[in-house]
Order: C-alpha cells, then structure tokens, then sequence
C-alpha cells in the first residue's frame, strides 16, 4: 500500500509540474505547440494504458460537436488556415480530457492544481505591467492600451484585453479572501485578487473592477448555503461595516488612495465614457439582429469595434448559429455539473466557493470581452470544464455509495 500510495503521490507531482509548465508555456511563448505534442502523448497514453477511461460523455461530445462545425465554417470562410484549425480542434479536446483526469483526484490536490493555474495566467500580466511601468511609463500602458511582453521577444506587446483577461481568474478570487478558510489560503487570495486589480486598474481594464464586485457578491450569496441565520446576518453586519470603513478612508484619502484611484488610467477611461454608452451593448444589438438576418454568419454584420465583446456573440457572429447552439449547451452543462457540485455533500464548502469564483470569472470576461481573438482563455476554460465534468461524476457514485 505504501509503495502504491507512493507511486500515486509521485504521478501526481509530475501531473501538475507538467500543468504549470504548460500554462506557464501557453502564457509565455507565442506558440505552445511543443508542450501540446507532449501533453497529447501523454494523455493518449493514460487511455491506452487503462489508467485514465476515455469516456464520450455528454459535454466532450458538445465541446467536439461546436469545434468542429466553428473550425470547418471559419475554414470556409477563410478565417483560418489549416495549422490554426488543427490547434483549435486539438487544444480544446487534449485540455478537457487532461481535466477530466485531473478531476479524479483528491480535493487538496484539485484545489492545488487550480490554484496554478491561477497564478500562472495572473502573473503573466502582473510582470507584464510592473515591467512597462519599470521601463516605460503608467502614461505608455494607457495611450498604447497594453504592456510590454519581455519573454516573448524584443518589442514584444500585448493588448490590454488580452491581458485583462489573464487576470480574471486571480481577481475572481476576491471574495474567497473574505471567508472562513486556513490563513495561508486567506492571504493567497486576498494578494493575488489585489495585485490582480492593481495591474487590471493600470491596464485602464474595467471589466477587472466589475468582476471583484461581482465575485465578491457571488461568494456570499453562495455561502448562504452553508450558513444558518444567525451567522448570515452577523456576516451581513461585518459586510456593512467592512464597506463603511472602505468609504470612509477612500473620502479621507488615506494613503493617497483617492488621488491614486483618480489619477489612474481606469478611471480617466471611465470620465471620457461610462457603461451606459459602453459601444459593446450597440454591437450585441447588431449581432443578435445579424443572426436573425444571416444565420450562418460570415461577419455580414458591420461592427465598429470589430468584435461582439461576448464569447457566445462572437462566434454567432463569425460562424453564426450551429457553433453557436453547440457552444451554449456546452457552457450550460458546465454550470449544470457545478450545481451538481454545490448540492452535494462529497467536497467542502471551500471548494465549492473556489470553484463558484473560477466559474464567475471565466463567464463575466466571455460576456463582455472578444475572447474567440485569442483562444487561451478558453483553451483553458475547456480545462476547467473537463476538471468539473470528472469532480461531478464523483460526488455522484459517493451519493449512490452512501445509499447503499
């Protein structure tokens, strides 16, 4: 049993060494293309060996079915070539399957894996900012709308969005900072979710600020779950309090926090416009009546900013409603197999809320930033999902176990 356990322990040590390297590759290198060939060996090996089932379950067939019709549509329309077709119908099936085996494991070791990837997609755009600001100027990264990418190159740049978007998980972890959970944990996520924004904020990225709310908001209604009535209302009370005395000190300034805040880029942004004349809300209008006229996409539609800013949108709007409906009952099953999770008793409430916020920060940034431009996040989403699909699979046979 020990030599077995042992055996286990060291598989999964070399498992998730190869997940941050692989993240830490994706983020870093233009091209991940070595670390995908050797992922794929590696995944084909597990199901051929028998260690890992390759089972056709409802959402890898959904996940296939979309990305197969978007990859053939936009090969017909000429939106990719052949080498960026096979990357997109290989990345997303290897990553979801790679979940799924990540899936089985035990909760603490899920949990670290999650947490890797993580703060590997953070602290892409974490450096990325504090070295433009080292070698340029806060001035540069909001009238170029980005930050220098040292390891990918000399000169090399990447857009604000795109980094924004690397930072959506690590601020989602936000509201996790303020629950009952070990301190290390505690300070992980309250430093990660606050560097997160930091660099979000010098990005002039609003969206970053959006998502703390909202994941803030989220974690506490999810916690209702757990909580009896007295302890929701004396959290309601901490809350309260918490928010009176951010107020109070942002109105007094302290530290310089104010002036910071109205000198930053976000908020100079958020001067010239504000969400209500957000240009994303007019092109959602154009797309959703573009899918009315001209259901098979091909971009007929004219967009001034040249995307939907929503993931479902975008890919309505470049391919038009097959992708689009195998996309969507692929991203609900995501959120069906979390519910499942949520509602049983297998995992602890800390990892339910861990992955409440993950789910958060995936869903808010594919609903208002143009994420088909660059397919890591949902490279990673698929991940995510198949991560998901497997931890809901046992938190079932435990229920049919228990009721037997």
């Amino acid at each position: 049993m020990a030599i077995n356990a042992a055996r286990d322990k060291f598989k999964f040590s070399l498992l998730t060494v190869s997940v941050m390297l692989s993240f830490f590759i994706i983020n870093i290198y233009t091209s991940a293309t070595l670390f995908f060939f050797f992922i794929t060996i590696y995944t084909v090996l597990k199901v051929f060996t028998g260690e890992q089932a390759f089972v056709l379950d409802i959402s890898i067939i959904f996940l296939m079915l979309f990305t197969f019709t978007y990859v053939g549509i936009s090969l017909q329309y000429g939106y990719f070539d052949l080498q960026l077709a096979v990357k997109h119908i290989a990345y997303f099936a290897v990553l979801y399957i790679l979940g799924k085996y990540i899936g089985e494991f035990q909760e603490m070791q899920i949990q670290y894996v999650l947490y890797i990837m993580t703060l590997s997609l953070a602290l892409v755009s974490i450096l990325g900012v504090f070295y433009t600001e080292s070698v340029a100027s806060k001035q540069y990264m909001t009238l170029h709308r980005g930050a220098f990418v040292p390891w990918q190159g000399s000169g090399a740049f990447s857009s604000a969005t795109l980094l924004g978007s690397y930072l959506a998980l690590g601020i989602s972890l936000f509201g996790l900072a303020f629950i009952k959970s070990p301190i290390v944990l505690r300070i992980m996520n309250l430093g990660t979710s606050i560097v997160s924004v930091y660099a979000s904020i010098e990005l002039a990225n609003r969206t970053g600020l959006l998502l703390a709310g909202i994941s803030f908001l989220v974690i506490f209604l999810l916690r209702m779950r757990f909580s009896s009535t007295k302890n929701l209302m004396v959290s309601f009370l901490v809350l309260f309090l918490q928010i009176v005395i951010i107020a109070g000190l942002f109105n007094m300034d302290f530290m310089g926090i104010s002036e910071a805040w109205e000198h930053s880029s976000t908020y100079q942004r958020m001067q010239k416009s504000d969400l209500t004349t957000d240009p994303r809300f007019e092109a959602w209008g154009i797309v959703l009546q573009g899918l009315i006229d001209d259901p098979m996409g091909g971009k007929v539609a004219r967009l001034n900013i040249g995307f939907a800013h929503n993931l479902w949108l975008d890919v309505g709007y470049n391919t038009g409603v097959i992708p689009l409906f195998f996309l969507v009952l692929f991203t609900l099953l995501v959120i069906y197999n979390f519910t499942e999770i949520f509602g049983s008793l297998y995992y602890s409430p800390y990892m339910k809320l861990l992955l409440g916020a993950l789910l958060t920060g995936f869903l808010l940034t594919f609903m208002v930033e143009p994420i088909m431009g660059n397919i890591i996040l949902v490279t990673i989403f698929c991940f995510f999902s198949g991560i998901i699909s497997s931890m809901e699979n046992t938190a079932k046979e435990n229920e049919r176990v228990m009721e037997y």
